[in-house]
């Protein structure tokens, strides 16, 4: 009986631990977003679609987010971004709702993002749901054109 109970929990130990091995960290979901860009996704979880590497990303600025598409998915980018990650190695990003970095913004340290800029509870403020235009790294923000 006793050896019995110390099966059972050792079984029931391995298998929780098991199912902690398998959690997906949170950095996955932005693994098709290279190091040194900023990566913007449609949807929410950095997703378009179902697709995690439909997005978009620039390496200094974007001036407007509109001439941008989704990879592999189309799409235009502008005012349709829900979910942007900082990929940059040093500076932050910043987010603007209109084109030329102008307008209300946000900014995200190195290695951040926000998985739903339809709430408040990420990295960004809320009330940048698809409104999001252009955006540029800290040291280049004023030489983008």
């Amino acid at each position: 009986m006793k050896r019995t109970i110390i099966g059972l929990v050792t079984t029931g130990l391995l298998a929780l631990g098991g199912s902690v091995g398998l959690a997906v960290p949170a950095t996955a979901a932005t693994a098709d977003c290279p190091l040194g860009y900023s990566c913007q996704w449609r949807d929410t979880g950095y997703r378009t679609g179902s697709v995690e590497a439909g997005h978009f990303s620039f390496f200094e600025c974007q001036y407007d987010f509109s001439w941008r598409t989704y990879a592999g998915v189309g799409g235009n980018g502008g005012y349709s971004v829900s979910s942007v990650s900082n990929k940059g190695r040093y500076e932050y990003a910043f987010y603007y709702i209109n084109p030329g970095y102008q307008g209300p913004s946000f900014g995200l340290k190195p290695g951040s993002g926000d998985g739903n800029l339809g709430d408040s509870g990420g990295n960004a403020p809320a009330g940048f749901n698809d409104e999001l235009l252009s955006g540029a790294f800290g040291s280049v923000e004023y030489g983008c054109k």
